[in-house]
């Protein structure tokens, strides 16, 4: 196994939780062999230093409900960090049954989580926001039940 890929590997997950696919990504273009790549992230996987499922699961139950994303917008978010589509589906709708929520009752949470973070969105006209809302992935059906809720909340 090449020492200093496996070095500079165990470095950047020093820094930050990666996936094994962005790992492989930051490998490759630091200048490490395809080949020595892979044998290094096969090295790390099986010790346990990467484990996709793992920081999946871990980001869908603590950074995800605080930034206020669609269900689009967690597709985009994994896109970015490589992690495979099956991994994180899986998880994120189990997380939804254990919830006992819906997809659309999370998505209204998530605007709800955007408007406590952005509230000059509340202040803009109603059809701008939305508009701004649908933008960013979310259905027109969250939408309407988030600012029903708003409704609600300022009775």
């Amino acid at each position: 196994m090449n020492s200093e890929i496996r070095e500079w590997a165990l470095n950047l997950l020093g820094a930050a939780p990666l996936s094994s696919g962005k790992l492989r990504e930051k490998l490759l273009k630091k200048g490490g062999e395809p080949e020595d790549v892979e044998e290094v992230l096969a090295w790390l996987q099986e010790n346990r230093y990467v484990d996709d499922e793992s920081l999946a699961r871990s980001w869908i139950h603590n950074r995800l409900p605080q930034k206020g994303l669609s269900f689009s917008g967690v597709r985009e978010f994994f896109f970015r960090h490589k992690v495979e589509e099956a991994i994180w589906k899986h998880l994120f709708f189990i997380m939804l049954d254990e919830s006992e929520i819906s997809q659309r009752e999370w998505e209204v949470a998530q605007i709800q989580v955007l408007f406590q973070k952005k509230p000059s969105m509340i202040r803009l006209p109603q059809e701008k926001t939305q508009k701004r809302l649908m933008q960013r992935g979310f259905s027109f059906a969250a939408v309407k039940d988030a600012f029903e809720a708003l409704k609600h909340e300022a009775k």
